[in-house]
Order: C-alpha cells, then sequence, then structure tokens
C-alpha cells in the first residue's frame, strides 16, 4: 500500500491520492479559497460569532478572539467565556 502524496504548488493547490487500493487512482485538487468558503458556511450554518477583543491603551487582539454560539451570546455568556468570575465583577 502506498500513501497519500501531498504537496502544495506556488497557487496554492494541494493533490491527494496514493494510486493504490480503493481510490482508484484519483487525485483532488482543493484550492486555498475554496477551503475558505467551505469555512465560512460552516460558521455561517452553525451561526457562531467571533468577538475580538481590546485591552485598555492596546491594540485589538485579532489572533485569538472568543467564539460565542447562536444560544449564548450575551455580555454574561461572553465574560464567562473569559473567565468564570468576570461576570460576577462586571458593572
Amino acid at each position: 500500500m502506498v500513501k497519500a502524496k501531498r504537496d502544495r504548488d506556488e497557487k496554492g493547490w494541494k493533490e491527494e491520492g496514493s494510486g493504490g487500493e480503493g481510490d482508484g487512482g484519483r487525485r483532488t485538487r482543493v484550492s486555498r479559497a475554496h477551503l475558505d468558503g467551505l469555512l465560512d458556511k460552516i460558521w455561517e450554518y452553525l451561526d457562531l460569532t467571533r468577538i475580538h477583543t481590546k485591552p485598555k491603551g492596546m491594540n485589538p487582539d485579532y489572533e485569538d478572539p472568543v467564539i460565542l454560539s447562536s444560544k449564548k451570546r450575551t455580555v454574561e455568556d461572553f465574560c464567562n467565556q473569559i473567565h468564570k468570575d468576570m461576570s460576577k465583577q462586571f458593572k
């Protein structure tokens, strides 16, 4: 059995396929744009919300957003995502 080959070219394409049993030697090409579009659809379907925090006097943190589901989008839910005692201290 031959393992799957994975390569990326300069356009961000990825080829997969083992040429071994079960796949008939097929190769699939998936572009980065298609994967990003799929990811956007998943977020839309799950109805998730990203909230980027910004500490006082600093730039917003775009690397680690707080993610809230459609059923839990209150300020209290947001505070609980950060720390369980934060909502008690929130004014």
